[in-house]
């Protein structure tokens, strides 16, 4: 996965950026957020300044606790290890609820889906559905 393909997916709403801070991934390692066509932060992309490479994309449903992650296969074990380092654990996006970790065309559909607010293709996840009335 390029960078490029998530520009373009998100429609280029990049909302800030930084140097990412962990060593898995190299010293090239940067990362973009992005923003949904509501302005509402939703994702976020680490990759390589020099090659455009993605090592990592993670998205989040706002206003839901749902999240999706994909992470390149290729820097997983590192990306594990400096985990298992910093006492972190590899798939909490936030509180109690986990990434759901998806393969690469998965993760781009949700993102588009996620970018532009319809909500309706992703999967609903367990134990959170309501009903009107209470049941």
């Amino acid at each position: 996965m390029m960078l490029m393909q998530i520009i373009e997916a998100t429609g280029a709403r990049i909302t800030g950026g930084s140097e990412y801070m962990w060593k898995c991934y190299g010293p090239n390692a940067r990362f973009l957020d992005f923003a949904d066509q509501d302005q509402t932060e939703c994702a976020s992309v680490v990759f390589d300044s020099k090659t455009q490479q993605v090592y990592q994309l993670e998205m989040h449903v706002p206003g839901y606790d749902q999240a999706f992650a994909w992470r390149n296969p290729a820097y997983e074990s590192a990306y594990q290890a400096e985990c298992a380092d910093r006492n972190v654990e590899p798939n909490v996006a936030w509180d109690d609820v986990m990434y759901e970790l998806v393969p690469e065309d998965i993760a781009m559909k949700y993102l588009r889906d996620i970018v532009g607010t319809y909500y309706d293709d992703l999967p609903v996840p367990e134990g959170k559905l309501e009903y009107a009335d209470g049941q």
